[in-house]
């Protein structure tokens, strides 16, 4: 018995050191994530196959002649309904932005992903240029960002506001004072 004893104390305590070494990292990582500027570093670092456009290029392909621009929300439906960019599509997988192309009988020159902070949304462009899609590109900063910068933005009925759904708590400290909606 204390054989089995032992070798149970053993594996609880490394489970133990293993989930406190864990805690630690994350902590850390979160610390390290005190500014939208940090998100955006780590993002680029862990995204460098995707590229990364601002709000003015953006505008600027929005506003080409001749640009056709699909943009895509990837956030979840109620985040969405808070607030969005004009024009936006939700859609959230690959899946999603294929089925909608087919239907709509689109073409875009361009299609910009975004979701709260871009780490969804690069993820989604990874997704979409590993289908083939090389002009799927994150919007830098995602709708943070675009808030940030007091771009135009619309909830569900299509009205102008400039609250926006903050993901979770952690993350509403990235937005200027006054823009995360409660939720």
């Amino acid at each position: 018995m204390s054989h089995r004893f032992a070798i149970w104390t053993a594996v609880i305590l490394l489970l133990g050191i293993g989930i406190l070494g864990a805690a630690f990292w994350v902590y850390e990582k979160l610390e390290d994530l005190s500014d939208l500027e940090s998100v955006e570093s780590l993002i680029d670092e862990d995204f460098p196959d995707v590229a990364q456009v601002d709000g003015d290029t953006l505008i600027a392909w929005e506003n080409a002649p001749d640009g056709d621009v699909l943009i895509i929300d990837c956030r979840k439906a109620k985040e969405f309904a808070v607030s969005h960019l004009p024009g936006a599509e939700n859609l959230t997988s690959a899946r999603e932005v294929i089925e909608f192309l087919e239907k709509s009988k689109r073409s875009p020159e361009h299609i910009v992903t975004y979701c709260s902070v871009g780490w969804r949304s690069s993820k989604l462009a990874r997704a979409l240029n590993k289908k083939g899609f090389e002009n799927a590109a994150n919007l830098r900063g995602a709708i943070f960002r675009w808030a940030n910068d007091d771009r135009p933005l619309e909830d569900s009925e299509g009205k102008p506001t400039e609250k926006v759904h903050p993901y979770h708590s952690f993350w509403a400290g990235l937005l200027e004072p006054g823009k995360a909606a409660s939720y």
